[in-house]
């Protein structure tokens, strides 16, 4: 499953870079560390909540969100690390983190941290222990209360230095249904 194809890949990589000028200042924390916990904190809580919170976080560049949201609508939201934004799409069931030169390793300890507490409650499709050196994959799935999806989809891709992370809350999904061992 491809998410992020490699013209979009590009584009998403120019728009980062454009967005944190490459003169961004340094996170006291890892980039793997803030890109979880704006899963957490972020789209999760909007998906759970049905509105985005942005506590803190600045409003990405006009020209960066034309970009990034490439016809739709939403906001980006610039985290404490310059190299990690979220995607804020109008719809209350999407929702992107998108991180550019995140170490795979800090962001798989991160990743294996929040498994810990939070993500014990999903189940997982796929190794999270992703590749440092291919593109790789791995899928979350949950069902909510009121009987829908709550999906979470990494991608990696070390050759672009780039990690993605798809959040959709949808009610009906063929690969939840599998992962979950749902009859249809």
């Amino acid at each position: 499953m491809e998410l992020f194809g490699e013209c979009r890949m590009k584009r998403l990589v120019l728009a980062i870079i454009v967005s944190i000028g490459w003169g961004g200042f340094a996170s006291a924390q890892d980039g793997g560390t803030v890109m979880v916990q704006a899963l957490s904190s972020g789209c999760l809580t909007k998906l759970n909540s049905g509105e985005f919170s942005e506590g803190s976080l600045e409003r990405g560049a006009q020209n960066v969100e034309a970009a990034l949201l490439n016809g739709k609508q939403g906001r980006i939201w610039r985290t404490s690390d310059p190299r990690v934004v979220i995607v804020d799409f109008e719809s209350a069931t999407a929702c992107d983190v998108m991180g550019l030169q995140i170490d795979v390793v800090e962001f798989r300890d991160a990743l294996a941290a929040w498994r810990g507490i939070e993500g014990a409650a999903f189940t997982v499709s796929g190794d999270p222990m992703l590749s440092e050196t291919d593109p790789d994959g791995v899928y979350f799935v949950r069902k909510t209360d009121d009987d829908q999806y709550l999906q979470i989809t990494i991608t990696s891709n070390p050759g672009h230095n780039f990690i993605g992370i798809v959040t959709t809350r949808v009610k009906e999904s063929f690969e939840a249904r599998d992962v979950l061992g749902e009859e249809e």
